[in-house]
């Protein structure tokens, strides 16, 4: 990406809810608001933030598959990041920033979009528990799934079910 086409925050500070600071004194739990963060603003720490926040960036701001100007986690309400995990390979990861954006019809589509590329991907809403939704591909295998450091257990939806949830 040529450097002026490069993504900044700007007023964004979604991950500043979603994302856990487990450095931070006292820990900063996912689904909370940190307490440093001027919420649309910025980070009143930025400079002596913690590596977590230091070392973060999302989806849209990577500009991998997130959409243009208008698909800004502060703007879809949905903190999207791409991990590499064991044994499943690629997965998107879509954070809820406020109740309910998990159900919106683009969501649904991009998670659609994704399972059927083969990709795994996770929704983490705000009020309910975690869910990974497997392809196809990985139908055969059989394992449990715990985020950490919380240690939270996901419920794991296997094809064919994961994709008719979103068609």
């Amino acid at each position: 990406m040529a450097e002026s086409e490069r993504r900044v925050c700007g007023g964004c500070t979604a991950c500043c809810k979603t994302h856990g600071i487990f450095t931070l004194v006292p820990q900063k739990m996912p689904g909370k608001w940190c307490p440093h963060c001027e919420i649309g603003k910025r980070c009143r720490i930025y400079g002596q933030h913690p590596r977590e926040c230091r070392d973060f960036a999302c989806s849209w701001l990577l500009n991998i598959g997130a959409g243009g100007p208008d698909y800004r986690p502060d703007k879809t309400r949905i903190v999207p990041e791409h991990k590499i995990l064991p044994r499943i390979g690629l997965s998107l990861w879509l954070f809820e920033v406020s109740n309910g954006a998990l159900d919106l019809k683009f969501v649904r589509k991009w998670t659609l979009n994704n399972l059927r590329k083969g990709n795994c991907v996770m929704h983490l809403p705000l009020r309910a528990g975690p869910k990974l939704y497997l392809p196809q591909r990985i139908q055969d295998q059989e394992f449990n799934f715990v985020i950490e450091p919380q240690m939270q257990t996901v419920e794991v939806i296997w094809f064919p079910e994961s994709e008719l949830a979103f068609a």
